[in-house]
């Protein structure tokens, strides 16, 4: 497969040659290192749709940590935690990472754990490389930053993986043997064999076979997972002033930040759950783990799954409103027709904007805009709004609420009287000495 490079402002990117007419067609930028269009980055494009069986949490990883670099050789679908691993060495005393040299001994650190100290550093290096093969496996070895970027020899290279190898397969071989929960007892100086059940400090006794023993546990695991569950159901639901069912978020984003749900929802989602508040722009949503999102798993529970381009939004704008009735299916335009009104504006209309001394308005969908044309009043062009945001979105459009006040208009008439009146009539008003 050839390769082909690009100039982006200045820059060369290299990518795939069969990947070049397509990336010709868009326009290029470098934004924080990487080749970015207003869409998506260049490499995401390259790798197109997540394939089947590959996780949720799993991103793309450039394999020589240059972000320039798009050929699909270089490009692989690997777990957050590598990719942070294989990022650019920010340099030290050692070219091997995980390594710190103090009090003229080697301290080796995995994943901001503490491993042990060593006085040769080659010694120290090789618990790294063990430490990170056994955790990600062939996208370590294939790292040339796991072997100090080649200062540890091919032999060493070769010993270390056999060396891991080999302890993995004891491992699986071991975990093969006995279900969960079970343990061999037994066996010398012609003690007859038997299989413990046990979990934790409870004993559960001995039994002549592995299976005997393991259906004890699953039987026991089961009963108090049943257990657990009808505890939490007996518990009183948390619920706001207004009464409606709500979970408090933890974390930065989620305090003094409660979401809202269903009651049928309310036990299940607080289940052996801590959610937290994720702040995303100006928005806060309600987040269990990695990436894990509250309205995703409420609306997932009684619907079809999303299609492509399709996403979920709040009818109510409020991203913490995770009602069933508060929750719909959405193109990323009718999404983002569907916020709220942003503070600063020139009008407190949605879509309805200054023109000179009048106003304007108008709707974008897929990158298409629909104006309204010029208007005398603010009114007027909020109402043209609603017109054409109805045809546009239809019954996902968001409309404007215009009451018809007479009070304000007196208002605005006797504040033009009244300005009429300051020009015609001079100020008299003399300034202090």
């Amino acid at each position: 497969m050839g390769v082909l490079a690009i100039n982006v402002r200045g820059i060369e990117v290299k990518v795939s040659a069969v990947d070049m007419k397509r990336v010709e067609e868009e326009r290029w930028s470098i934004r924080g290192g990487y080749a970015m269009n207003g869409k998506w980055t260049m490499h995401k494009m390259i790798m197109g749709e997540r394939p089947e069986g590959v996780p949720a949490e799993y991103v793309i990883d450039h394999k020589d940590r240059d972000k320039r670099n798009n050929t699909r050789e270089n490009l692989r679908w690997v777990s957050r935690s590598f990719n942070v691993w294989n990022a650019v060495y920010p340099g030290g005393r050692s070219r091997f990472r995980g390594l710190k040299y103090i009090g003229g001994e080697w301290e080796v650190y995995f994943r901001k754990k503490y491993i042990g100290r060593y006085k040769e550093e080659r010694q120290a290096a090789r618990v790294v490389a063990r430490e990170a093969i056994r955790e990600w496996g062939e996208w370590a070895a294939e790292s040339d930053l796991l072997f100090g970027e080649g200062l540890l020899t091919e032999e060493e290279q070769e010993e270390i993986l056999e060396e891991v190898c080999s302890e993995s397969a004891r491992k699986e071989e071991k975990e093969r043997e006995l279900p969960r929960g079970v343990k061999k007892r037994g066996g010398k100086n012609g003690e007859k064999i038997a299989y413990e059940a046990g979990y934790g400090k409870r004993y559960m006794g001995r039994y002549k076979t592995a299976e005997e023993a393991g259906a004890v546990y699953e039987a026991y695991m089961k009963g108090e997972e049943e257990r657990a569950w009808k505890e939490h159901r007996a518990k009183e639901i948390s619920r706001d002033a207004k009464g409606v069912a709500c979970i408090k978020l933890s974390g930065r984003a989620g305090i003094g930040r409660y979401a809202l749900v269903d009651d049928e929802d309310w036990h299940e989602m607080t289940y052996k759950k801590t959610w937290y508040g994720w702040l995303n722009k100006k928005s806060v949503y309600g987040m269990w783990g990695s990436n894990v999102a509250m309205h995703r798993v409420v609306y997932g529970k009684c619907n079809e799954a999303l299609a492509k381009g399709e996403s979920i939004d709040h009818k109510n704008g409020n991203t913490l409103d995770n009602r069933r009735e508060n929750l719909r299916r959405a193109s990323h335009s009718e999404q983002a027709h569907n916020k709220r009104k942003r503070a600063g504006c020139s009008s407190a209309y949605f879509g309805v904007g200054r023109s000179g001394k009048k106003w304007t308005g108008g709707v974008k969908k897929e990158g298409e805009y629909y104006g309204t044309g010029i208007h005398e009043t603010e009114e007027e062009a909020a109402l043209a709004y609603n017109r054409i945001a109805k045809q546009v979105y239809g019954e996902k459009a968001q409309l404007n609420v215009i009451e018809e006040q007479e009070g304000k208009r007196e208002y605005k008439d006797i504040r033009e009287m009244m300005s009429r009146a300051i020009k015609k009539k001079p100020c008299n008003l003399v300034r202090a000495e």
